[in-house]
């Protein structure tokens, strides 16, 4: 059994090292003897290749090249809102990757049309991203608004034709507001469009496609909490279900509290109705979440992940909850921490599901320096979530990388973003059945 083991991680270390820039790989130990009554283990999954992605070199790595990521089927899109670093410069761009064979080709790099029209200043195009079939959504929140001045922000809308990518509109708010980040965070699922705020904002807005373009259908207010300034800490969207976490700050300097809430909305009736609400912060300072993921069949949304600064193993460790719906509301069924886990490790900083499959960020995880970061996959089988993979930063990392600031699903590709220091890369995966 031990050569057996060992041959296994020799062919393993092979396939990676074929891939330049390689990142390590842990195979967890699934595969132990099972208890008489127990129910089986899944299939073990493993790496069958590991792709590194970096932005155009030029003078540097581009600043904050995966500081977004969409993965769409047999492409995927990189944001890279911050291209060179210096205030007045940074109009971003989006990367735009197909994948041939078995290597992930550069095939476009995208602009916002409006990028030189002489009164744009730092759109930080590409701080977000969002892909649904052959339109992608980028979102510039610090472009600007001849009227209503700096920073009212917009989304760019892109699709893929026999030509390639191109610009087909342009959305804003209907009465758009000067510093409100319009565009900061981006969820699409089918024909909806729901698009943040940032700096500190309290605004969603709802765009929907009727084939004739997006058209802004309502705004939405986030409730406060307490009468204190709330904010929009994070979204998912599936079909008619929109979760949404908010957040709110009492108190001064070292005296700061968090307080949150989860709100779940449905659409009926042509309208957004909030549905159900979840109340955090029951198990100490720092139980807020700060990522979300719903997923489900058929337009219908059943499962909803949350990723949270929990503090209870650890200062800022991280878990990750899971809720089902259920006839009285949604319910939390399962609670997730790194099985390494670590003070200040973020796990669940990100993460993403998609069917059985979760991928889990831990971003200030450290291994050989700080804030290395660190990827774990598990797998829902028969109640349970099983611990599959780890996934770590390539040998040539720094400290500050943060792998695994952003994670993305779909089928047996892993998106994984690593924005910054010496990182500035996105790594694909893909995953198969361990030999």
């Amino acid at each position: 059994m031990r050569k057996r083991l060992i041959i296994l991680a020799i062919l393993i270390g092979f396939m990676v090292a074929c891939t330049q820039g390689t990142p390590q790989v842990s195979l967890r130990s699934i595969s132990t003897p099972v208890l008489r009554d127990s129910p089986a283990l899944p299939t073990a999954l493993g790496v069958i290749s590991a792709t590194r992605l970096e932005g155009e070199l030029g003078m540097g790595p581009p600043q904050n090249f995966g500081h977004a990521i969409a993965l769409g089927k047999g492409v995927l899109a990189v944001g890279a809102p911050d291209q060179t670093g210096n205030p007045g410069n940074q109009p971003g761009r989006v990367y735009v990757f197909q994948h041939e064979g078995d290597d992930w080709i550069e095939t476009a790099q995208l602009f916002s049309s409006d990028r030189d029209d002489g009164f744009q200043y730092d759109q930080n195009f590409g701080m977000a991203v969002a892909m649904n079939g052959d339109l992608l959504f980028v979102g510039a929140p610090d472009a600007d608004d001849p009227q209503l001045g700096d920073n009212s922000g917009a989304v760019y809308v892109f699709q893929n034709g026999p030509d390639g990518w191109s610009e087909i509109e342009r959305l804003t708010a209907e009465q758009p507001i000067a510093n409100a980040g319009f565009g900061s965070q981006l969820q699409v699922s089918g024909d909806t469009l729901v698009v943040g705020e940032g700096y500190q904002g309290s605004q969603m807005y709802f765009f929907h496609n009727q084939g004739q373009g997006w058209r802004q259908q309502a705004s939405l207010e986030i409730p406060q909490i307490d009468d204190l300034e709330t904010s929009v800490g994070g979204m998912a969207l599936f079909g008619d279900t929109l979760a949404v976490s908010v957040v709110s700050r009492q108190g001064e300097r070292e005296q700061t509290s968090l307080l949150s809430k989860l709100i779940i909305y449905q659409h009926r009736a042509g309208q957004w109705e909030q549905v159900d609400v979840i109340t955090f912060g029951e198990s100490g300072w720092g139980d807020y979440p700060v990522a979300l993921s719903l997923d489900g069949s058929q337009g219908q949304a059943s499962r909803l992940a949350v990723g949270s600064m929990n503090s209870q193993s650890g200062f800022f460790a991280g878990a990750v909850y899971i809720y089902d719906a259920g006839p009285s509301g949604w319910e939390r069924h399962a609670s997730l921490t790194a099985p390494d886990g670590q003070p200040w490790g973020r796990f669940g900083s990100s993460l993403a599901l998609d069917g059985d499959m979760l991928l889990v960020g831990a971003s200030g995880a450290s291994e050989d320096s700080f804030w290395d970061g660190v990827a774990y996959a598990f797998q829902y089988h028969q109640g349970n979530w099983v611990d599959q993979l780890r996934l770590t930063p390539p040998e040539d990392g720094g400290s500050g990388d943060f792998f695994g600031a952003h994670v993305a699903v779909q089928g047996d590709t892993f998106l994984i973003s690593a924005p910054n220091e010496f990182g500035r890369a996105v790594y694909v995966y893909e995953i198969g059945e361990r030999p």
